[in-house]
């Protein structure tokens, strides 16, 4: 009662009756795989049911609750009904579809992909259509021809956009339906963009609908000047045909997020560093500093005072070598080494503007 049960049978024939096979389990991935033929139905109830094979039965297919993947081929089934709650998804092929209150989702879970409906496909008022979107694509229902039509579509109902990765792409539509039968002068009556700073638009040809992505950062409430000038900035790009990359996290976020995208802060403490740097270094190699003066040690080894590696060794070096194994000679205190000390440092506040949006 509170999970998918198993059926070992090699397969499933309801023959010329009218007998139903009911899914209503709590579980999120029920693989079924078992064949069925015959002109019994197939009613999806609760739980995710997934059917990865080619079935062969020719009753309805009824998903009333929970959602029917289909990744394999069910198009033998006469028609899928989707009601209230339930959802019809996979990467698979299915029936002439009816949507009755429920939910068109292509693809498996986040992943993106096509779905083809044989004959036709029929949205009403309460019905949605779910497509998720990324930089590179979108989900796709595609109806190709069947004994029952040329493959055509009846729009109505909702789209509703998500995106499982962030990532969008501006300026170029993606292509969400097509249907060379037609879409039989209908459209969908709206359109849900559930991020805050971007907008949405439907546009349609004779065979296809396309939806197209408009980045709005700039209207994003809350942004000071800094962060406005960002924005708009990143609209300009994004909607001359660019993806979001990284930047999908700032759709939806508080205007505080946009500072980090200015890089104001970051180049107010890049300037602080090489200004204590400048400092540091003038100190460091100033000849004049207090102490540095002569008597001292050069800064550099003079030429003349160098060993030429390989030259002959004159008389005073090999004097000098020779005394290497005698008594030092006793010399008086000749000092030839000083010390030499300075300080730097320094204060400064530099004041931002809230207006603007610097940092102090």
């Amino acid at each position: 009662p509170t999970g998918a049960g198993t059926i070992a049978a090699p397969g499933i024939d309801f023959g010329s009756g009218n007998g139903t096979i009911v899914f209503n389990h709590t579980n999120a991935n029920y693989a079924f795989t078992t064949p069925l033929s015959g002109s019994g139905n197939v009613d999806v109830e609760a739980g995710t049911t997934v059917f990865s094979t080619t079935q062969g039965y020719t009753g309805v297919t009824f998903v009333n609750g929970g959602q029917l993947i289909v990744t394999g081929d069910i198009s033998s089934s006469g028609v899928v009904l989707v009601g209230t709650g339930g959802t019809l998804g996979g990467t698979g092929r299915v029936p002439f579809t009816l949507l009755d209150t429920g939910t068109l989702a292509p693809g498996v879970g986040n992943t993106i992909g096509t779905l083809t409906v044989n004959d036709r496909v029929m949205f009403c008022a309460c019905s949605t259509l779910a497509v998720k979107v990324s930089a590179s694509g979108s989900d796709l229902v595609r109806i190709v021809p069947g004994s029952l039509s040329n493959g055509d579509a009846v729009l109505d109902g909702t789209v509703k956009v998500s995106s499982p990765t962030a990532n969008y792409r501006f300026g170029k539509p993606y292509t969400i339906l097509t249907a060379p039968g037609g879409l039989n002068d209908t459209t969908f009556a709206s359109l849900v963009i559930p991020f805050a700073g971007m907008s949405g638009r439907l546009s349609y040809t004779n065979t296809d609908v396309l939806l197209t992505l408009t980045s709005q950062l700039a209207s994003t409430p809350g942004l000071n000047r800094n962060q406005q000038a960002v924005a708009y900035t990143l609209d300009a790009a994004l909607n001359a045909g660019g993806a979001s990359g990284g930047l999908g996290a700032l759709f939806g976020a508080p205007a505080a997020s946009f500072t980090q995208a200015t890089g104001e802060s970051a180049t107010g403490s890049q300037q602080t560093t090489f200004n204590a740097m400048n400092q540091f270094l003038g100190v460091l190699s100033d000849p004049f500093a207090d102490g540095r003066g002569s008597p001292g040690a050069l800064p550099f080894a003079d030429d003349a005072m160098a060993y030429a590696a390989g030259g002959r060794r004159g008389v005073a070096e090999r004097e000098a070598l020779g005394m290497i194994t005698k008594a030092p000679p006793r010399d008086a205190y000749d000092p030839r080494w000083n010390v030499w000390a300075a300080g730097y440092g320094g204060t400064q506040t530099t004041d931002g503007n809230g207006a603007a949006g610097s940092n102090t």
